[in-house]
């Protein structure tokens, strides 16, 4: 916290206010190791830093910076840096190096690839709807051990379908214990977190960065284990002592001792006057003899006084600073990405970028007929060319009943190694068994190149849809704010 310059040259201007050098580096230090690789040169990471800014201030406008949701991560994330900084330095790194160690010794690997078939799962849901979660990803799991691509069933069942990295103490404790434990090209059975149920598997693994890496991120997790240590908070508390000019007064402590009260002055913190009225409150909240409640009384004030004077420390200011950017940027962002897009727009969008979700490989969409004989499969077959697509599901459910039909009939959209009778059938691979009940096999359908219908591919739609009215909603922020970059002060970044 003492490498920040409390006199940090001035790198820009965002509609006339300054931001220091300082802001901008702990803000890369702090996002970096999350930084695509596309964000690792000087100018991406100068665009992204101004990005954030931009939204944290029109978050502010907006008012979100009211919110107590955020207010209270604010508070939360004040508290830890100053149990860091009123921490023993000494006690608090010794921590983080054990800590460290521990990590190692568990598994070498810093960061892990992974993919996972993933069900988030709400907080509230039914008994009915967790065992149906549950069962679906047990039978999961039992296809990927009997050789089924992770790839494609994590494509089509997953919430979460693309590769991400994590690192460790990124994740939920479940999640991290499982995925860095695993080895390369293996698959977990499926656990829950706090989230949801996952099954992970693991694509690849780096190795566990130097300490000095990850130094300030061990540092926040241990400070606040550290500071419920009663020899840390002594340690803390003499040391503050002697930063904040703590100066006992001989003759009120020596009144105190032998009467057990006084109202003349016990210390001074900075100047500040502590009496033995303000010592008969704190006693009164806190039984015990007077030594111990003098030493109880002392530390609290010289804590208070510490935490007071908190925001005066150049490093924890810029950081507080950083941290409240990303939490704002971030709230602004969820609440445009709520913003309702209507059919029209949707459809609208699907037809422009058509080109855009056509699939690598050909797919089948239509239905697969089994029947008991040649004749009824054939009939199965006409009736259902005879009638609309979209009327197929309906007329399969009503015409076709399972228990009862000599027909069977599964509809859907089908990509090759799906299902083995279209692999037959349409893609003219594979040989499929016939049915025992039902020997005689047809399908009725086409071979697509593309989605016809938006609805085919919403979930990615939608989130395409919104990066490009995010990307235009940034744009015009851009057109309406001006920018000042000191490029004396930034050519000073590359050699730092």
């Amino acid at each position: 916290m003492q490498s920040a310059n409390p006199t940090s040259p001035v790198l820009m201007h965002i509609n006339g206010k300054a931001v220091t050098l300082a802001e901008f580096q702990q803000a890369c230090q702090t996002c970096g190791p999350s930084f695509p690789k596309v964000h690792h040169t000087l100018q991406a990471q100068l665009d992204w830093f101004i990005d954030r800014k931009l939204k944290a201030a029109e978050a502010e406008e907006a008012g979100l910076d009211t919110l107590p949701a955020i207010r209270s991560r604010l508070d939360r994330y004040r508290n830890v840096l100053a149990q860091i900084y009123l921490t023993d330095a000494q006690a608090l790194e010794s921590a983080a190096r054990q800590r460290y160690e521990q990590l190692r010794a568990k598994s070498p690997s810093g960061r892990v690839w992974v993919q996972h078939i993933f069900r988030r799962l709400s907080q509230n849901i039914s008994p009915t709807a967790l065992r149906q979660a549950e069962l679906q990803m047990d039978s999961l799991y039992h296809a990927l051990c009997q050789g089924a691509p992770f790839e494609t069933l994590a494509q089509r069942y997953s919430d979460e379908k693309e590769p991400f990295r994590i690192s460790r103490l990124q994740m939920p404790a479940e999640f991290e214990e499982t995925a860095f434990t695993l080895q390369p090209g293996t698959f977990s059975a499926p656990f829950f977190t706090p989230q949801g149920i996952h099954i992970v598997l693991v694509l690849r693994q780096e190795p566990l960065p130097p300490f000095e890496q990850v130094k300030e991120r061990l540092v926040r997790e241990q400070a606040i284990n550290l500071s419920q240590s009663q020899a840390a908070t002594s340690a803390t508390v003499e040391r503050l002592k002697q930063t904040y000019r703590f100066t006992p007064d001989a003759k009120g402590l020596s009144e105190l001792h032998a009467q057990g009260h006084t109202s003349l002055p016990l210390f001074t913190i900075d100047g500040k006057t502590y009496s033995g009225s303000d010592f008969a409150l704190f006693a009164t909240a806190h039984p015990g003899s007077i030594s111990c409640q003098l030493e109880g009384f002392i530390s609290k004030s010289v804590l208070d006084h510490a935490h007071h004077c908190l925001e005066q420390q150049p490093a924890i200011g810029i950081r507080l600073q950083v941290y409240r950017d990303s939490l704002l940027a971030s709230a602004i962002e969820r609440q445009n990405e709520q913003l309702p897009a209507s059919e029209q727009e949707l459809q609208a969008y699907f037809k422009k970028n058509r080109a855009h979700y056509r699939w690598k490989h050909p797919r089948y969409k239509g239905v697969v007929l089994h029947g008991a004989t040649k004749h009824i499969t054939k009939q199965a077959r006409k009736f259902l060319k005879r009638l609309p697509k979209e009327e197929w599901a309906d007329a399969i459910r009503m015409t076709f009943p399972p228990e009862q039909s000599e027909v069977r009939a599964e509809i859907g959209l089908f990509a090759l190694g799906d299902n083995a009778y279209v692999d037959e059938l349409v893609f003219k691979q594979g040989d499929a068994s016939p049915l025992p009940a039902f020997p005689f096999t047809a399908v009725v359908g086409k071979k697509l190149k593309g989605p016809e219908n938006y609805r085919e591919v919403y979930e990615q739609l939608v989130s395409d849809y919104r990066n490009e009215q995010e990307k235009r909603r940034m744009a015009r922020m851009y057109a309406q704010c001006k920018v000042e970059i000191n490029q004396e002060v930034l050519k000073t970044v590359n050699n730092q």
